[in-house]
């Protein structure tokens, strides 16, 4: 009986030994699996932060958003606007329409690219219990920041490219007061769209020493 019983512990002992450790492999295993989810996640981040530095959307975002067929011809004449006759304004204000779009489009994607890897960041994260500690507060709160200012550049390249078609049909109405509001208003924003790239650039390279 007695050996029986000590037996029976034994075997108990075993098994409680087992469970824990095929428990604790588990644990390393998830971790592990986590470290790599951050890490590509990461990586994902600040792929799409490059391309739209250079004013691209990340490969999976390709073929969303459509270039117009004539952008090549649209820059040509958008760089001659000032000498454009009547006939040459009717063009280029047919492909300010088709092509305005594209670039205040582009740089949505890719905001929306940066919020939804930033958001999976954040549950890895939270899996891995380190959501909370310094280091990661700091990380998420720069990429945020980051994003914002992305967003404030869609917008004023948004407002550029409109500011583009007022000039231009007041090139095409005559009006010379409204082709200088306009002008002047386009100015103050390539002013701010000039400063804030620097600021983003900046803080991209900054970002990826994280």
């Amino acid at each position: 009986m007695n050996r029986t019983i000590v037996t029976t512990v034994v075997l108990g002992l075993i098994v409680g030994a087992s469970a824990v450790a095929l428990v604790r492999t588990q644990q390393a295993e998830h971790a592990a699996a986590l470290s790599v989810y951050v890490t590509e996640t990461r990586e994902r981040l600040e792929a799409i932060a490059a391309a739209s530095g250079r004013n691209e959307v990340h490969p999976t975002a390709t073929g969303i958003v459509q270039n117009c067929a004539g952008r090549a011809e649209y820059l040509a004449l958008l760089a001659q606007l000032d000498t454009l006759a009547s006939s040459e304004l009717g063009e280029l204000a047919a492909l300010q329409s088709a092509c305005e779009p594209f670039s205040s489009s582009q740089k949505a994607l890719n905001v929306y690219g940066l919020e939804t890897a930033l958001h999976e960041l954040e549950n890895y994260l939270t899996l891995a219990g380190t959501i909370e500690d310094r280091e990661s507060v700091l990380f998420l709160e720069r990429w945020e920041a980051f994003i914002e200012m992305e967003r404030t550049r869609g917008a004023l390249l948004a407002r550029q490219y409109a500011l583009q078609g007022d000039i231009i049909t007041a090139l095409q109405a005559g009006d010379s007061a409204a082709v200088e509001a306009h002008a002047q208003a386009a100015q103050e924003v390539n002013e701010q769209l000039t400063v804030l790239s620097l600021q983003i650039n900046s803080e991209r390279g900054a970002l990826t020493e994280l």
